[in-house]
């Protein structure tokens, strides 16, 4: 599917610790690829320190749009997030074939005004 890149920032708000902080991820209606597997372990996450993570996401299908949704549960609390999927077709198909319209009538265009011009001299 139609997909692109983002970034998860994991922040520890409070003065404690926490060790071997375990993330698990779900999705509905998205493809999620991270650089591990859909469990991720943070092995330190200091007092008010933050740690980010690469993904790619992608709709789980060309042709869908509409909103998917990410979940990631760290130390049982669930965190969800909305994400607007964009359809392939909307995206890149329709604004190319409007592109090879236009460039087509100008074309004709040019023909035809050439053409008068030559009848006309």
């Amino acid at each position: 599917g139609f997909g692109g890149e983002g970034e998860i920032i994991v922040k520890n708000l409070g003065q404690q610790a926490f060790y071997k902080l375990e993330l698990s991820f779900k999705t509905e209606k998205l493809n999620l690829t991270l650089p591990a597997n859909e469990k991720v372990q943070l092995a330190i996450l200091p007092p008010f320190a933050s740690q980010s993570m690469a993904l790619k996401i992608k709709s789980s299908d060309w042709w869908s749009f509409g909103r998917g949704t990410l979940s990631v549960t760290a130390n049982n609390q669930e965190f969800n997030t909305t994400i607007k999927i964009g359809s392939f077709f909307w995206q890149l198909i329709l604004p190319l074939v409007g592109i090879v319209l236009a460039i087509g009538f100008l074309a004709i265009f040019m023909v035809k005004q050439k053409q008068w011009q030559l009848k006309n001299t």
